[in-house]
């Protein structure tokens, strides 16, 4: 401690030299920890546990709807009772006959016996269904609604199956032949619905199936209208049955005299280019297909004219009588032809004019019997007889087959 003393005394007598001395001393210590985490774990959870514990717990809860029940009382002297008679509620005695009436039920109300003693008037729950605001409901017999029947969908229409029973329906699902013989839709309910065609005369409407109906050609009516009777078949007997004499499967065989396969023999008139035959009335006689002149006497009321034909012969229509006679023309409800002789087919039938009023079978106003020629046409008397009711009126009569 002394010899640091000395040492401090003899630098403070130098007269203020800064000291010169230099620190040597260096810090060699040097941090040499290289530790790094070298753990490659590759552990993995395998962990498969694979609980498959399942709840069996059933619920045997069997607690049912409150089935407390009123107790009526019998609102009728002994030993009569309370039931229902004339739709009202009566007191009957034990053998049901009326004594006094308790209550009428008006108003859709119904008569219900609610017991052996006891009934009264209520409005009946589902008594009929009908459609509100798009849905099906049931309706009581008081006209109130009642509960839901049915929920319709977007796609589905409420409609109403019959007087009483409301139903959800999709619309236009299928096609089908409708009660008046035409294709209609008809909707899931197999309600009828909307025309879809109309079929032509001559057609039949027929399913083709389920979904499907089209319009058929009925017998052998052929055409894109069915408007065509072919061959020899004849369109009278609706194009079913072969005309005249014609004969065969397909009416391909003559069965009349020589050509004239329409007639059964030479006392009948064919009418060339057609399968109509023509003859007189049952009491005139034709010699070689040519009647008798027809005369006033001749005139025929209605029914003595429907009744004038031979078996097989009709009385004509008023197509058919115009494509005997030539030159006709329609003046209001008349055809006005001109004369037999103008003719080839009337003449062949008729030897000299035959300028008579006519029966045929087409209707035509009443009062309208008959005119005058008119520049030198003969008048043809064209009505049925239920036209004219008047035994006095009258007309010649030809016939046809």
């Amino acid at each position: 401690m002394l010899v640091l003393a000395l040492a401090a005394c003899s630098d403070g007598g130098s007269g203020g030299k800064a000291d010169s001395g230099t620190d040597t001393d260096v810090d060699t210590d040097v941090d040499t920890d290289t530790d790094t985490d070298t753990d490659a774990d590759t552990d993995t959870d395998s962990d498969t546990d694979t609980d498959t514990d399942v709840d069996t717990d059933t619920d045997t809860d069997t607690d049912t709807d409150d089935t407390d029940t009123e107790t009526y009382e019998n609102p009728c002297d002994d030993p009569d009772h309370a039931g229902c008679y004339a739709d009202n509620v009566w007191c009957l005695d034990p053998e049901d006959v009326p004594q006094s009436q308790l209550d009428e039920c008006t108003g859709g109300e119904q008569c219900v016996e609610l017991t052996d003693e006891y009934a009264e008037c209520q409005c009946v729950g589902d008594w009929y269904q009908g459609c509100y605001s798009g849905d099906a409901w049931a309706y009581d017999s008081c006209d109130e609604l009642d509960h839901v029947v049915d929920l319709c969908e977007d796609t589905e229409d409420c409609v109403m199956v019959d007087d009483v029973t409301a139903a959800c329906c999709e619309p236009e699902v299928k096609q089908q032949c409708g009660a008046d013989g035409n294709i209609h839709w008809f909707d899931s309910c197999d309600l009828e619905g909307a025309l879809v065609e109309t079929c032509p005369d001559n057609a039949d409407c027929e399913n083709v199936d389920a979904t499907t109906a089209s319009c058929e050609c009925r017998n052998h009516w052929e055409g894109e209208d069915c408007e065509t009777c072919p061959g020899n078949w004849d369109p009278l007997a609706d194009c079913a049955e072969c005309a005249g004499e014609w004969t065969g499967d397909d009416c391909e065989t003559c069965g009349g005299y020589g050509d004239n396969c329409q007639c059964p023999d030479s006392t009948y008139t064919p009418q060339p280019g057609t399968n109509l035959c023509w003859t007189c009335t049952l009491d005139e006689t034709a010699v070689d297909g040519v009647c008798p002149i027809p005369s006033i006497a001749n005139y025929f009321s209605w029914t003595e004219a429907s009744a004038a034909c031979p078996s097989g012969f009709r009385i004509p229509t008023n197509e058919e009588v115009s494509a005997l006679f030539e030159g006709c023309d329609w003046y209001g409800d008349e055809l006005l032809c001109a004369g037999c002789e103008s003719s080839s087919p009337c003449s062949s039938m008729y030897s000299s004019n035959f300028g008579y009023p006519i029966w045929t079978a087409d209707s035509c106003d009443v009062g309208s019997y008959w005119r005058a020629g008119i520049e030198g046409s003969t008048a043809c008397f064209y009505c049925t007889g239920h036209c004219v009711e008047e035994t006095t009126i009258g007309a010649n009569v030809i016939c046809v087959r």
